[in-house]
């Protein structure tokens, strides 16, 4: 589906209001602070909108989505070290080198339950290293629950309980609006977290 979409992916999302590769931005620079340098790994990269945003804090940035020509649209921005096309919890278990920051900006609507993407990034990160990651928010706060658009909705508590159960520390969420569908506001959880040192 994304092979097919990859052409006009990136000005349909301007035409939405798309923020989430902003608001993942600035959420880890607050975490790891604006001057600093660290390993990025950007799971569901797509066309890598995030790339550009957090270049200039990668020591260096590794991009990870399932579809080819989408990686083929993130590889023309020229600011990933590398580009690997695979789906991102399988990619996430054969980490060897462990990364600062795990960031995934409208990527994690994609899977149901998230205990294994919690535990798999936790793996991922340096010891004091951050997720951060925009999820699609629950209008019921029911756990999981798969929509008519094919995406995921997750709720808060489920979410919290399950990246605190993980082993991460300092978990926030934050209400978010992600970008607009129809004309209304589609509400997500942004959050982040941070593995013991």
């Amino acid at each position: 589906m994304f092979d097919n979409f990859a052409a006009s992916f990136d000005s349909k999302l301007a035409s939405l209001e798309y923020r989430a590769p902003e608001l993942v931005k600035d959420a880890v620079l607050r975490e790891i602070g604006p001057d600093a340098q660290t390993d990025i790994l950007d799971l569901g990269c797509g066309t890598g909108l995030c790339g550009p945003l957090l270049r200039a804090n990668a020591s260096r940035m590794v991009g990870v989505d399932l579809s080819g020509k989408m990686l083929a649209k993130a590889q023309d921005r020229k600011v990933y070290d590398a580009l690997e096309k695979a789906e991102f919890i399988a990619f996430l278990e054969s980490v060897t080198q462990p990364f600062g920051a795990v960031i995934a900006a409208d990527a994690l609507c994609y899977i149901g339950p998230v205990e294994a993407f919690a535990q798999n990034t936790l793996a991922a990160l340096k010891p004091g290293g951050v997720f951060v990651g925009s999820f699609e928010a629950d209008p019921d706060d029911a756990d999981v629950t798969l929509t008519n658009t094919g995406r995921y909705t997750h709720g808060r508590p489920y979410l919290a309980r399950v990246f605190n159960d993980a082993g991460f520390e300092a978990v926030t969420l934050t209400a978010e609006t992600l970008r607009f569908e129809q004309g209304k506001e589609v509400a997500g959880w942004l959050v982040s977290a941070r593995r013991p040192q």
